[in-house]
C-alpha cells in the first residue's frame, strides 16, 4: 500500500472521528438553550455598536432592561450577566465583549465585593457562563482560572464537554439531541425579566444610619482584587465605570457605605437604588414589582430602567440613536419585546 494511500486513509479517519466527536460533544454538553441563545445573540450585534455594557448576576439580568432604555433614550446597551454568576466572570464577561464593543461605560454590580469570589460551586457556575463561548484568549484564560481552584477538572475536560459529561449518559433527554439549541436569536438584549410576582416588605430599620460602630461593612480582598482589575482594564481603555445596586431588601447602609468609600478611592460613579431619595423616583410598587426580596419583577425592571437611561444619557452625555437606518434592528426587537410582553402579563 502506497503512502498516499496510508495518508488519505489517516485523514479520513481523523476527519470522521472529529465530526464523530464534536457531534457526541453538543450532545452531551447540558443543554441551557438559554444562555447559549444570549450568547449567540450577543456575537450577532454589529461592532461597536453598543454604548453601554452591565456585567453582574442576576439582579442584573431580571432588573435591568436594555429595550426600555432604547424606547426612551435611544442608548444601546447589552446584559452580560447570568444568574448565580461569580466574581471572576464578571472580568472575564467584560474582557470578552471589549473584543467586539468600545462601550463608552461600564456599569458593574459591585454587590458581591462583600463574598469570596470562589464559592463552593466555582468551577459549576464558571462553565455555565464559559460553555456558550466562543473559543479565545479570553476564553482560555478563563479556563485556566477556573482549573486553578479545581481539585477535579482538567484542561481537557473543560475544552471538550464530552470529556467532562461523557458519565451523563443516563440523564440524556430530548433537548440534549437538539443541536439548534441556543442557535435562536434573542430580542432581549441579555436580560432575562421575571413575570412572577411576590409582595415583599422593606425592613423598618431599612438604609438607616448604622452608627459609628457598624459605619461599614466588611470586603472581601480577593472579591477586592478583582473589582479593581476591571476598573484598571476599563481605565486603560478609557471607559467610565458606574457601580449600580438595584433595590434589595436585604441591603444595608453599612454595606452602601463600604461600596461608596471604594468607589470614591477609584474614581468610580456609584448609583444605590436602595437610598430612599433614589427609591423613592423609581415609584416601586411593592405588591406586583418584585419577584422576591432581592429581585425585581418585569414591571419593576421597566421602571428601573427608564430611571437608569435618564441617569445613563444625563450623566454621560450618550447620544440619541433613535431613527438610524444602522439601528433598525433595535426598533424590530423593541416591537417583539412588546408583543412578548403583552402576552405574559
Amino acid at each position: 500500500m502506497s503512502k498516499r494511500i496510508i495518508l488519505l486513509k489517516v485523514a479520513l479517519f481523523m476527519v470522521i472521528f472529529s465530526l464523530i466527536f464534536s457531534y457526541l460533544s453538543a450532545v452531551f454538553q447540558p443543554p441551557d438553550s438559554v444562555l447559549f441563545s444570549i450568547d449567540h445573540t450577543f456575537y450577532a450585534q454589529r461592532p461597536n455598536s453598543i454604548d453601554v455594557v452591565y456585567i453582574g448576576a442576576s439582579s442584573f439580568t431580571r432588573g435591568i432592561h436594555p429595550l426600555t432604555i432604547w424606547d426612551g433614550f435611544g442608548v444601546t446597551s447589552y446584559v452580560r450577566a447570568m444568574p448565580s454568576n461569580p466574581l471572576p466572570m464578571y472580568f472575564y464577561f467584560l474582557e470578552e465583549f471589549l473584543e467586539y464593543q468600545t462601550p463608552t461605560v461600564v456599569v458593574i454590580d459591585p454587590g458581591k465585593i462583600f463574598v469570596s469570589p470562589y464559592p463552593g460551586d466555582f468551577e459549576l457556575r464558571m462553565r455555565e457562563g464559559l460553555d456558550p463561548m466562543r473559543l479565545s484568549w479570553v476564553k482560555l484564560q478563563a479556563l485556566r482560572d477556573t482549573l486553578s481552584h479545581s481539585q477535579i477538572q482538567t484542561f481537557l475536560s473543560t475544552v471538550f464537554p464530552l470529556i467532562r459529561y461523557h458519565s451523563t449518559w443516563d440523564q440524556l433527554n430530548a433537548g440534549n439531541f437538539d443541536l439548534n439549541k441556543g442557535k435562536e436569536y434573542d430580542f432581549s438584549k441579555g436580560s432575562q425579566l421575571f413575570y412572577i410576582i411576590d409582595k415583599v416588605e422593606f425592613p423598618t430599620d431599612f438604609m438607616k444610619d448604622p452608627g459609628k460602630q457598624f459605619q461599614f461593612s466588611n470586603y472581601d480582598r480577593d472579591a477586592v482584587l478583582y473589582y479593581i482589575k476591571i476598573i484598571e482594564l476599563c481605565r486603560k481603555k478609557g471607559i467610565r465605570v458606574l457601580f449600580v445596586t438595584t433595590p434589595q431588601t436585604t441591603w444595608t447602609m453599612a454595606r452602601h457605605n463600604t461600596v461608596h468609600r471604594f468607589a470614591d478611592r477609584y474614581g468610580v460613579d456609584y448609583l444605590d437604588y436602595n437610598l430612599p431619595e433614589n427609591m423613592q423616583q423609581l415609584g416601586l410598587d411593592l405588591s406586583k414589582d418584585f419577584r422576591d426580596t432581592n429581585h425585581l419583577s418585569a414591571t419593576g425592571a421597566i421602571k428601573l430602567s427608564q430611571n437608569l437611561g435618564a441617569y445613563l444619557q444625563l450623566k454621560y452625555h450618550l447620544l440619541d440613536k433613535r431613527g438610524q437606518d444602522a439601528y433598525a434592528q433595535w426598533d424590530t426587537d423593541l416591537q417583539l419585546f412588546k408583543q412578548d410582553f403583552a402576552n405574559k402579563k
